[in-house]
């Protein structure tokens, strides 16, 4: 399923928290517009009427003319604009706050540079990508684990800040189906421009069998080159920091790769999930994202392909 968007703007809504933030930036846009032209017709105006004036005879002073335009120009309509502005902006805190009862609750952990997805009391956890169903409203526990970032999908929702030692509520209703991109929206470091993630919006039945199979289990390797694999995954130092359900690997510093095979991107939307890109990865982190907290391992060719095999059939 493709990204809906490659270059995802809150002008092109796709969920109501983004529509009605976009009903109040084109509110905004017109007000600002009109406020803009109707200065510039005054401006206009006051020089067509000075060049009119005659050199031999002298611009007749008026006092009360002059108290009306500062109390039209300088009272009257800043007070109307910024009222109307004021009255708009309430409106869309009440629309944005006034969320149905959410259907699910999912927990958002960010680190550097990856995002952490967990399915409350479902025992599903996955990385860089979330699923939900098309308009059935989710609550989103949003947590970091290291830094200040900051959670958002322009076409779905607003900006939600992610700080140490407190946990930010967004409730999220995607209305369309399809794929969206989100970032993190606040500087946290040497890969934060690689840092994304994605939604994917589902039907409900969709979104049952995607939930039923990532509560599976992982699949156990059965021919010799998978069961090589597994071995080097665990003995290679891959599950001191990764899990795979089903397997001993336990692993919480990094993704759970369980489902890993399933993901149409790695490290945090930056490859494509192919074998290749998957080796290279593997091999050489630093490469690909300098900086990132990842190490390389020190693997033979033949305990990469083995790796490799054993990898894409967790699906």
């Amino acid at each position: 399923m493709p990204l809906a968007i490659d270059t995802p703007s809150p002008l092109d809504p796709e969920g109501r928290g983004a529509r009605i933030l976009g009903q109040e930036i084109t509110f905004q846009l017109i007000a600002g517009s009109v406020v803009l032209l109707l200065v510039l017709a005054i401006l206009l105006a006051i020089v067509l009427r000075r060049r009119a004036v005659t050199q031999d005879r002298a611009p007749q002073l008026d006092d009360e003319l002059g108290r009306r335009w500062i109390w039209l120009g300088g009272v009257a309509l800043p007070l109307v604009v910024l009222s109307a502005l004021a009255a708009f902006g309430a409106r869309s805190l009440i629309a944005v706050g006034d969320d149905d009862a959410p259907v699910r609750t999912i927990q958002v952990f960010s680190h550097r540079w990856w995002w952490e997805v967990r399915y409350a009391g479902e025992r599903v956890s996955t990385a860089n990508e979330l699923v939900v169903p098309v308009g059935r409203p989710v609550r989103l526990l949003l947590s970091t684990k290291d830094v200040i970032h900051s959670f958002w999908v322009p076409q779905l929702d607003r900006k939600v800040d992610m700080v140490p030692g407190r946990v930010s509520k967004l409730t999220l209703t995607a209305e369309h189906a399809g794929v969206y991109r989100g970032e993190c929206a606040e500087f946290c470091g040497l890969q934060h421009a690689r840092m994304g993630f994605r939604v994917k919006v589902v039907t409900g039945g969709q979104f049952a069998s995607w939930l039923a199979a990532a509560r599976a289990p992982s699949v156990l390797p059965a021919g010799q080159s998978g069961r090589k694999g597994l071995r080097t995954f665990l003995d290679g130092g891959c599950a001191v920091c990764h899990t795979i359900a089903g397997t001993p690997a336990a692993g919480t510093v990094g993704p759970d790769l369980s489902h890993i095979a399933s993901r149409d991107r790695i490290a945090a939307e930056t490859l494509r999930n192919t074998r290749a890109n998957l080796g290279a990865w593997i091999s050489d982190p630093q490469h690909v994202k300098r900086g990132v907290l990842m190490p390389r391992l020190d693997l033979s060719g033949a305990q990469l392909q083995a790796l490799l095999d054993y990898l894409e059939r967790l699906r």
